[in-house]
């Protein structure tokens, strides 16, 4: 028994064996796994003899080691399925496994016949290793190695019910992990893809525009490798410029990196930054040898990671051109200009040298006596000998604005004093054409100012002739007020008029030299053209502006704007205090015309008083006299009664009578006190004299006299003059101012009297042939230092004046030089001490002389002291001789209506008026 046991035993065994070492073989090379099942070929049992399979199980310790083999034997017909259930890997659906052997026989099946009746046959007959039919998923594969196969059908309801949490999970969670990839992609796209792709996208764009500008521009652009010369990127300019020039080999580029100043011998300075522009005028010469000029700019930078040059250049050699024939052209013109100012000097000097002796020589003449048609010719004489000096000043100061020796004053003076000088002068004229002059002072009685009041003079005088020369009927009026622009206080002066006026065309040339407005201009009114052009450049000079608005047939009215020079309040507040000083006093006016009725109302009750106007003395009532404390007679006497002026001032005590040709500082007579209507400042005093009793200002009073004025001493006078008429015209004024005159003929002569004889002053010409003015005052410093020495010369110009000052000159006078004005320079140093001549440099003004000699009555003097009616009747008679016949209709018709009050009125100023009305 126990022989058949171990016979059996190893029977068993080594059935087995074979397939039991295999095991152990591959379970060296994998990892252990205690559920693997291996299946067996079937055989005959040797124990039951039937056929049997069997399953292997492989037995593993703790530390996967191969510990021992468990084998199970089943009979081939009573084949458990449940086993096969047990050993699979995951658990089964119900009733869907069998077994088929490799003959086709189903060993075993788990209720497939109830699923399907006829699916093992269909498996065997068609070998389906995998499908899907009638709603069952069929698997089909071997057995291990028993050569049998197993056959798995599911249905997939099952299969749908079994996985579709997993499926759901699986589903949801690639969702939300191809969301979340889209998410950062869209993400990531956005905040960098984009960006990056839209900055080289701009790179590209500045690349592509860059080449482009390159391509089309008009300059020449070129890049440069700094390290190699070598030209990255030109435009077609570029390579046109470099064709056409001569390098001797060389490239453009390489020509102008070395010419670049931040580069050596092609090598760029580490220190230049980038971006930094140079600047530099290259010239090459083409291949034809022609010149060219290239205005070339470098800027330093990167392109495509190396050091290059940025270099454009413009072809500059027209405009080099130009400017050196802008050059030529300027010092063409410059010495035009010079060759200008010499001549006008040349002119100037040739032209006073000649009309000194005939202004002094008629100057002579009229001391002496003369019958009434002799006066009346050589007046006629005189005043167009000072119309012609005229002309001459006007020049010579328009060439001194455009050489720029203008020399202005910085004095204080009264503006409005200017203002009433100015109207006073013309006045007389204005009333000769039945042209009315009105001035409005606003409420002030003074403009105080600092600057040059004879330039403000000067165009007060041009505008003011201008007005009236193109006013043929109507008035002109001149209006005074300060204004207060950027802080800084304005003289603000307006002379508007209703004459012919201007077009627009004409406003735009009015201020140009020489012009007028049409070519019909000057033969209808006459003039230079240079009065307007004048005052433009003088208010320019002041630092002011002038203005013009003006229509055809309507008038014009020019505005000029000056700096006052001083502070705000440096002037104080007259109209407050004039406010204060009247206290709504009662004042009728009695005004000629609306005119002065509008001008003075408001002058009047800005100073505080309370004023009734009226235009005829009939409106005025016997109440309103009595009730007033001042009656005012305005403007012309003759548009009223002499009946009805005489009825008024018999009812009243006090009474102001101002006029066109009234006297510019009040004068009383009686219970009458007299002035001009233009002069605010002596109306004011007028009112204060008669409400308050305050005094009169003190006004000096002229005497016209035309005897010759008389020295303090006889003095002894060299004169050196080439000129033989002007050496007669000074030997003859000496000889009426008392004076020992020795007349030589030039330098060296003079300088022989001067060894001969003791003189007190020497009067000398400038342009003297073989020794000049300038020379015999060296000389005379020389040998004699305390002599006073006085250019007497017709040049006027600062470079004159100046070498005048440098010789030693004690001073210079202009000619021509009136019988007053050798009197007032032989006065002027008849006081200094020798010692002290040297300080007596500043020069009489051009301009001042001038307007002296325009006068054209020369040496009629100011008198201290109030003349008696005789005196000042048989003084007056004796001036009107020397004035226009129009004029002196206007005096007599004021004598005839008050032979006192038109005394003591026109005492103080007529004699002003009339002496510059040839102006």
């Amino acid at each position: 028994m126990l022989a058949d046991r171990d016979a059996l035993t190893a029977s068993l065994v080594t059935s087995v064996d074979r397939s039991i070492n295999t095991l152990a073989s591959q379970s060296s090379t994998k990892e252990c796994d205690h559920r693997t099942v291996n299946w067996l070929a079937p055989y005959d049992s040797p124990i039951t003899g039937e056929r049997a399979v069997r399953e292997v199980f492989q037995l593993f310790d703790a530390d996967c080691r191969l510990i021992g083999v468990r084998v199970v034997e089943f009979a081939v017909s009573g084949f458990p399925v449940a086993v096969i259930k047990l050993a699979m890997p995951a658990p089964l659906f119900a009733n869907t496994l069998g077994v088929i052997s490799a003959d086709g026989q189903v060993i075993a099946h788990t209720g497939l016949g109830v699923t399907r009746p006829n699916l093992l046959a269909d498996v065997i007959a068609q070998g389906v290793r995998r499908s899907i039919e009638d709603g069952l998923l069929i698997f089909d594969d071997k057995l291990g190695s028993t050569g049998w196969r197993l056959v798995y059908a599911v249905p997939w309801r099952e299969v749908a019910v079994g996985v579709w949490p997993l499926v759901v999970t699986t589903i949801a969670t690639t969702a939300f992990v191809i969301g979340m990839t889209w998410f950062l992609l869209l993400l990531f796209n956005r905040r960098v893809f984009v960006p990056v792709l839209e900055r080289s996208q701009r790179v590209f764009d500045s690349e592509r525009l860059n080449r482009t500008v390159i391509r089309t521009t008009s300059v020449g652009l070129g890049l440069i490798a700094r390290k190699s010369g070598d030209l990255l990127l030109d435009s077609p300019v570029w390579t046109d410029m470099a064709t056409r020039v001569s390098l001797d080999g060389s490239s453009l580029a390489a020509e102008l990196l070395w010419r670049y100043p931040g580069s050596t011998a092609g090598r760029a300075h580490p220190e230049t930054a980038y971006g930094a522009v140079t600047q530099q005028d290259v010239r090459l010469v083409t291949a034809e040898g022609e010149s060219i000029s290239l205005a070339v700019s470098f800027a330093p930078g990167r392109y495509q990671g190396e050091d290059v040059l940025v270099t454009a250049f413009v072809d500059v050699t027209a405009k080099a051109r130009l400017e050196q024939q802008l050059r030529q052209a300027k010092q063409a013109a410059d010495q035009a200009n010079a060759a200008k100012s010499m001549f006008v000097a040349t002119m100037s000097h040739e032209i006073r040298t000649p009309l000194n002796a005939i202004l002094g020589n008629l100057e002579l003449l009229a001391h002496s006596r003369l019958d009434a048609v002799q006066q009346a010719r050589l007046d006629t004489v005189r005043n167009s000998s000072d119309g012609l000096l005229a002309v001459i000043r006007d020049v010579l100061d328009f060439s001194k604005i455009e050489a720029g020796e203008i020399v202005l004053e910085r004095i204080g003076f009264d503006a409005a004093e200017v203002a009433s000088a100015a109207l006073m002068a013309f006045a007389p004229v204005a009333r000769a054409k039945d042209v009315s002059v009105y001035a409005e002072f606003g409420a002030s009685y003074s403009v105080p100012m600092t600057g040059d009041p004879t330039r403000l003079r000067q165009i007060l005088n041009n505008l003011l002739s201008n007005a009236i020369k193109f006013t043929l009927r109507g008035s002109v009026t001149l209006r005074v007020a300060t204004d207060i622009a950027d802080g800084a206080r304005m003289l603000r002066v307006e002379v508007e008029d209703t004459g012919i006026g201007m077009t627009e065309a004409q406003q735009a040339t009015v201020f140009q030299a020489f012009a007028q407005a049409d070519a019909s201009i000057n033969r209808r009114y006459g003039g230079t053209g240079l009065g307007l052009a004048l005052c433009g450049r003088l208010v320019g000079a002041m630092g002011g502006t002038i203005g013009v608005q003006s229509e055809p047939e309507r008038g014009s009215r020019f505005t000029v704007h000056l700096p006052l020079g001083l502070a705000q309040d440096a002037a104080g507040n007259e109209t407050d205090a004039v406010q204060q000083a009247f206290a709504g006093e009662p004042v009728t006016l009695l005004a000629s015309d609306r005119g002065w009725l509008h001008s003075m109302t408001p002058l009047l009750e800005g100073w505080g008083l309370t004023v009734s106007g009226h235009l005829d003395p009939s409106h005025i009532t016997g109440e309103e006299l009595e009730a007033a404390s001042v009656l005012m007679l305005c403007g012309d006497h003759d548009q009223w009664p002499a009946e009805d002026e005489n009825r008024l001032m018999e009812q009243i005590s006090r009474v102001i009578a101002c006029s066109p040709d009234g006297p510019l500082h009040p004068v009383r007579q009686g219970r009458i006190v007299s002035l001009s209507c233009y002069t605010p400042g002596g109306l004011r005093a007028a009112f204060r004299h008669v409400l308050h009793g305050v005094p009169l200002p003190a006004a000096p009073l002229e005497t016209a006299a035309t005897e010759a004025p008389q020295m303090a001493r006889r003095m002894k006078v060299l004169v050196a003059e080439d000129n033989e008429v002007n050496r007669q015209l000074f030997a003859e004024q000496l000889a009426m101012l008392q004076c020992d005159g020795h007349v030589t003929a030039s330098g060296q002569e003079a300088l022989q009297a001067l060894s001969a004889q003791t003189f007190d002053v020497l009067l000398t010409d400038l342009n003297m042939p073989g020794m000049n003015g300038y020379e015999l005052t060296q000389a005379v410093r020389q040998r004699w230092p305390e002599l006073p020495v006085i250019a007497v010369t017709a040049g006027v110009t600062q470079t004159e004046l100046a070498r005048c000052r440098e010789a030693g000159m004690t001073a210079s006078a202009t000619k021509p030089m009136s019988l007053g004005g050798l009197y007032d320079v032989l006065t002027a140093v008849e006081s200094v001490d020798a010692a002290k001549a040297s300080e007596l440099h500043a020069p009489v003004r051009p301009d001042e002389a001038d307007a002296q000699l325009l006068t054209g009555v020369q040496g009629y003097r100011m008198a201290p002291g109030k003349p008696s009616c005789a005196h000042a009747t048989k003084r007056l008679m004796r001036f009107a001789s020397h004035v226009p016949p129009e004029t002196c209709r206007g005096y007599r018709r004021n004598c005839i209506r008050s032979k006192e009050r038109w005394l003591y009125s026109d005492t103080g100023t007529s004699l002003q008026n009339a002496m510059r009305l040839s102006e």
